[in-house]
């Protein structure tokens, strides 16, 4: 009865395929013939607009949480712990660096000025 006719429908509206952007399944209404394989087609074409457009967005956010991170990193450069940050008048420029940056060549003159700890 009603069963039977379902798998039928199932059968001529196509096999089943995976859309690769948002895991969803949809029907491919390819080898259907009709208005509801029209109907059909233009369900999974929008679908499938959706998901890449989903897609897309996703990515941006993706880039936009990179950005965000890259920008968090340089704030807590010079915001971070102010005990490492020394601050320098370089021939009446005045300029900020880490304590790390200028013990960075170990032995070095410039390292030895700032090798106490504070």
């Amino acid at each position: 009865g009603e069963a039977a006719a379902g798998e039928a429908a199932a059968a001529r509206a196509g096999p089943l395929r995976e859309c690769p952007h948002c895991l969803s399944t949809f029907r491919d209404p390819k080898g259907s013939d009709g208005p509801a394989a029209a109907l059909s087609e233009g369900a999974a074409r929008a679908l499938e607009a959706e998901a890449r457009a989903l897609h897309a967005a996703l990515e941006a956010q993706d880039g936009e949480e990179g950005a965000f991170e890259r920008e968090e990193s340089f704030v807590s450069f010079f915001f971070g712990e102010t005990k490492d940050v020394v601050d320098l008048c370089v021939t009446g420029e005045r300029m900020s660096a880490k304590r790390s940056t200028l013990r960075a060549c170990a032995g070095s003159p410039l390292a030895s000025q700032f090798d106490d700890e504070m």
